[in-house]
């Protein structure tokens, strides 16, 4: 091995370092106790060499012994056999290291002789390369030492190879001193006796790692029998870290899970290191093996002066597919927080390369994601707030679901009975022939969620994946919508098909307002709002609110009615706010009871805010129920905005223009 030069006036020097494992996580006193006994220690050698022959260069719970001399080796050796006996004897966990090399003398601020140079530096990087209590030297250290004239009995023995920081290649040696055996952890043990110490281990986490080791020996040999054996006997045991975001793997049998560990594509980061960030392409969807990844800057939005992750995945859980599975640009940055192992799948590349037999948990988990993404993206569904159609739950069901509850229970059913659907390349139109399976039951909700097709009314913009639209809807004990066709404008076109079957097995209240929120949705931009109207009156006024809601519902106009929307047991603010934040607008109905309601008046202070923020876009309107109220019905911060008259002919019809069209919202010559 090619030596370094030797600087001009550096000198030869013996190096022991020692550091205490797991120091800082102890008991205060006993880390006094501890330093102060390795002081002692080093002290002592110190006392018996003359002072210019030694350099302490504490560490705190250790630090590095810079020997010089005819005797630093002999030294070195009594120095590393003092630290091993009293950390034997105290049960200390001690990582000890020694080297031979140059280094060059300074004078430190203090007064003292400071080293500095390639030995120093190499001490430091030999201490880092333990993670366990043992005695190792490196292979300058083991050449210059000769056993037979040392006093104590000393032998080298199980050396291992590591790459320095310069990736150099370095021998390193245990070092057995007067017969105190030290053995190297077994992390540093090739990856069959992982694989198979992670075998014995027998725990749900150890699975993961099991997958991690298959793949490192595959990709060197791809018919390995060991590691073959090995995922089939972990198949169908394993579990995520947290029990959310299941991941594919998990649920595969031993023939599934041994194809896709062989195709993955296995990738390795370390601390802080970032595997993807917002705005790149999607190509991939990762699952993690070993370690945590953090998800930062959500929608390109900043970290928000927190350091800490939005969210946090561990082993086992998946991350990144919908962007690799409906062609889309990542959404977020995802960071290593820790020593990360992925394996990464192009979505494409395994549907084209992998036979269907070895896809079919792949398959019902991507589906169940984008089910899952296109529910919540979509307010004729459930909507970002929960508050659509699929979040109702029947009377009977009210008391103990909540809208997550409903939710969750819609996806079940519905899963049973969606599908992934890719449309080839092929007519610029694109029609429901091109879109419906070929045979079989052809009927149910077809939903673009990736790709773009523009309307045939030309005036209309077009309507992309990321939106989420109902293409064609039919639906024969539900709704059936006129097929008509669209014009490609953008490739590869996805569809996702929730078939009507499934829709059949929803709850009554979930298919009634399904019902309503799909007559107006095929074939146009979703609304980003789950209700069009909440409904701000006080509880004195409840049975004429009643019939405005009665009559706006029989208009196709989604309400959200405390009377319908609060069920008994359930958390009032929390479903109040979901409302607000679900509804485009806020229609204040005022009367002389009006002031005095104070849940009504929480809810246009709520509201107002918005209003201030955007002039342009205001949330509130007024309709004011009788004649006969007083101006002051009308709240001080509202009497300068359009209002309309209940009773007043004609308001009601542009109440319902105004929130079924905003374009159409009335001027202040128009009514109030």
């Amino acid at each position: 091995m090619e030596e370094d030069p030797v600087p001009s006036g550096a000198e030869t020097v013996a190096i022991v370092s020692c550091d205490i494992l797991g120091h800082s996580i102890t008991h205060e006193t006993e880390q006094i106790r501890r330093v102060a006994a390795i002081n002692d220690i080093v002290a002592a050698a110190i006392r018996e060499m003359p002072p210019e022959q030694v350099v302490w260069s504490s560490g705190g719970d250790g630090g590095h012994v810079v020997l010089r001399g005819p005797r630093r080796l002999e030294n070195a050796l009594r120095l590393a056999w003092a630290l091993l006996t009293w950390a034997r004897s105290e049960r200390v966990k001690l990582r000890i290291t020694g080297h031979v090399g140059h280094v060059s003398s300074v004078w430190g601020a203090d007064g003292r002789v400071q080293v500095v140079g390639s030995a120093i530096n190499f001490a430091g990087w030999l201490l880092r390369q333990l993670h366990h209590e043992a005695v190792v030297v490196s292979d300058a250290f083991r050449r210059a030492v000769n056993p037979a004239q040392s006093e104590l009995e000393i032998r080298f023995h199980d050396e291992r190879l590591f790459l320095d920081r310069n990736l150099k290649p370095q021998l390193l040696y245990l070092m057995t001193i007067s017969g105190v055996e030290t053995a190297w952890l077994d992390n540093t043990l090739d990856d069959h006796a992982e694989l198979t110490r992670r075998l014995s281990t027998r725990d749900r986490p150890s699975g993961w790692d099991v997958v991690y080791f298959a793949k490192r020996i595959w990709q060197v040999n791809s018919t390995d029998k060991h590691a073959k054996s090995a995922l089939a006997s972990i198949a169908g045991t394993l579990t995520s870290a947290t029990g959310d975001r299941q991941g594919f793997l998990a649920s595969m049998g031993h023939y599934e899970l041994a194809e896709f560990v062989k195709f993955g594509q296995l990738i390795e980061r370390r601390p802080g290191e970032v595997i993807c960030r917002y705005g790149d392409p999607g190509e991939s969807m990762f699952v993690i093996l070993h370690g945590d990844v953090g998800i930062y800057n959500i929608e390109n939005k900043g970290f928000g002066g927190r350091a800490k992750p939005q969210h946090q995945h561990g082993r086992g859980e998946v991350v990144g597919e919908l962007a690799s599975v409906l062609n889309r640009d990542r959404t977020a940055d995802l960071v290593a927080l820790t020593n990360v192992a992925l394996l990464a799948f192009n979505y494409e590349e395994v549907k084209k390369k992998l036979p269907a037999t070895a896809t079919t948990e792949f398959d019902r988990f991507v589906v169940e994601r984008v089910l899952e993404h296109v529910t919540q993206a979509a307010s004729y569904l459930a909507g970002s707030h929960r508050a659509g159609p699929l979040s109702a739950a029947t009377k009977s069901d009210q008391l103990h679901l909540g809208l997550e509850d409903a939710w969750r229970a819609a996806l079940l059913v519905l899963g049973e009975h969606s599908q992934l659907i890719t449309i080839e390349p092929g007519p610029l139109d694109l029609e429901f022939e091109h879109v419906a399976p070929a045979s079989g039951d052809r009927s149910g909700l077809y939903i673009l969620v990736s790709g773009s097709v523009r309307s045939p009314d030309a005036a209309e913009p077009d309507l992309h994946g990321a939106q989420c639209p109902a293409l064609f809807t039919d639906l024969p004990n539900l709704l059936m919508k006129p097929r008509t066709s669209y014009r490609r404008t953008a490739e590869p076109i996805k569809i996702l098909r929730i078939g009507a079957a499934g829709i059949d097995r929803l709850e009554l209240s979930q298919r009634v307002q399904l019902q309503n929120a799909l007559a107006d949705a095929a074939g146009t931009v979703p609304d980003e709002y789950e209700y069009h109207v909440y409904l701000c009156h006080s509880s004195r006024d409840k049975q004429v609110v009643r019939h405005i809601r009665d009559r706006l519902d029989a208009q196709g106009i989604r309400c959200w009615f405390d009377e319908a929307d609060l069920p008994v047991g359930a958390s009032a603010r929390a479903r109040m706010e979901r409302g607000l934040l679900s509804s485009r607008y806020l229609l204040v109905c005022a009367s002389d009871n009006l002031p005095s309601a104070s849940w009504a008046n929480q809810e246009i202070d709520a509201v107002l805010q918005f209003d201030v923020e955007d002039h342009a876009k205001p949330r509130i309107l007024v309709l004011k129920l009788n004649y006969d109220s007083a101006q002051t019905s009308i709240p001080l911060l509202l009497r300068g905005k359009v209002w309309l008259e209940y009773q007043r002919p004609g308001d009601f019809e542009a109440l319902v223009e105004v929130l079924k069209e905003p374009s159409a919202r009335p001027s202040s010559a128009e009514a109030g």
